[in-house]
């Protein structure tokens, strides 16, 4: 029977207390054997407590073993750990999910003055972005009426000007009688395909009426440009059609097509700034509804109209738009911010863990204590924070030498007397 008790005892010395892992390993196949383990040894509920806790952040590392364990963490800051987890992933996967869908953008509209030689766009190119058209009409503002017009009423002339003494490049235009009103169109030929267009160049149109004159003394002759103008609302380029206000016969114009830049990043796997890499295409942009400059003829040139077409007005300012999605790299620093946010809940479930491993050993202990203290001392947190310091700890080690020593004192003395009485 002694025999027994000795071996029981010395199998309870030897044996390692199971870990979290091994019950919940235990768990999962009580589970598969339909949950007779389980019941047996009623270890499921401490299996989904020992998963949580292992489970959380800001962990209290005790140096001492309390528990079976010399971390302690409890329960609710796991669940805390677990969702917050969950939350990051979400948000990380929305991060992804907005780079690939170009929902996150920056843009930035400003001037700038640049080379539009550089783009190496042809005279044929800029015709097919904007189908410039011209309209002339005579309007009787008496009658609120238009009046009948003819090609042949007008004189018309469309130069392309080409600085440094080049050769003006003379451009054919149709006309077609629509709604008593002509409309000149801009054919686009393949000798223009070997234009290409620079900062100093412009359009040179003149239109003369040749009579006979206008039904109404109250008619008068306007002038009017058309075409595909665009429209950036910061993320898109949008078509639009453009007509300008009506321009009165008699008087000489200037009037502006801007060089529009759109330059767009060509890569989301790159590093970022400043080392993106843009893909850059341009577009032409009526900006005003009226000519920036104005002249009036004299009484001879009533029935004509000039007008100046420039990619450049007397300021020169050009239009550049800037979209800047946000790169893949871009969004791994965005979910780097997001981890030093959930760094906060880790310094807060550590706060909260040392809050819950204090009470749990007020709890534990405070009967106990209580029992070994004399009159009506509190038993708090205080207390046991000043029990278990360093400082009590080196209090006992240095009673514990001192009651040593004085033994050894003891047994020497007493060894010392009976030497003597012998």
């Amino acid at each position: 029977m002694q025999r027994a008790e000795n071996s029981s005892s010395s199998s309870d010395e030897g044996e390692t207390p199971p870990s979290w892992q091994e019950r919940c390993v235990g768990c999962m196949c009580c589970h598969a054997r339909g949950g007779r383990w389980c019941r047996r040894h009623s270890r499921g509920r401490r299996c989904v407590k020992s998963f949580f806790k292992t489970c959380s952040v800001g962990q209290i590392n005790n140096g001492l073993y309390f528990g079976r364990s010399q971390q302690y963490l409890s329960v609710i800051s796991g669940i805390l750990t677990l969702l917050g987890a969950l939350v990051l992933i979400a948000l990380s996967i929305k991060v992804f999910i907005d780079i690939f869908n170009y929902s996150s953008i920056q843009s930035k509209l400003e001037y700038q003055s640049f080379d539009i030689k550089q783009y190496d766009r042809t005279l044929s190119y800029f015709l097919e972005q904007t189908h410039i058209k011209f309209k002339v009409k005579a309007y009787d503002f008496w009658n609120l009426v238009n009046e009948p017009l003819a090609c042949s009423q007008f004189n018309t002339s469309l130069l392309y000007m080409i600085p440094n003494g080049s050769v003006p490049l003379t451009m054919p235009l149709t006309c077609q009688e629509i709604s008593n009103a002509l409309l000149y169109d801009v054919p686009i030929s393949s000798k223009y395909d070997s234009v290409i267009i620079e900062n100093m160049q412009y359009f040179k149109l003149d239109i003369h009426y040749l009579g006979p004159p206008l039904v109404s003394p109250h008619s008068k002759l306007y002038l009017l440009y058309k075409g595909n103008n665009i429209l950036f609302d910061g993320e898109n380029v949008t078509p639009l059609d453009f007509t300008s206000l009506e321009l009165p016969f008699g008087t000489f114009y200037k009037t502006q097509l801007s060089p529009f830049v759109v330059r767009n990043v060509s890569n989301l796997w790159q590093m970022g700034m400043p080392n993106l890499h843009y893909d850059e295409y341009q577009l032409f942009l009526f900006p005003n509804g009226y000519p920036y400059y104005e002249d009036t003829y004299g009484a001879a040139l009533q029935d004509s109209v000039r007008l100046f077409i420039k990619y450049n007005n007397d300021n020169n300012p050009f239009y550049v738009a800037t979209i800047t999605p946000v790169t893949v790299f871009g969004g791994l620093t965005k979910i780097g911010g997001y981890i030093t946010i959930f760094g906060l809940l880790k310094v807060a479930l550590y706060l909260y863990n040392r809050h819950s491993f204090e009470n749990s050993l007020l709890k534990k202990y405070r009967k106990r204590i209580k029992e070994t203290l004399e009159g009506d001392q509190k038993v708090d947190k205080q207390m046991i924070r000043d029990m278990m310091s360093y400082e009590m700890l080196m209090k006992l080690v240095i009673n514990h030498l001192r009651k040593e020593k004085d033994v050894h004192f003891s047994l020497a003395s007493s060894q010392h007397n009976e030497n003597e009485t012998i």
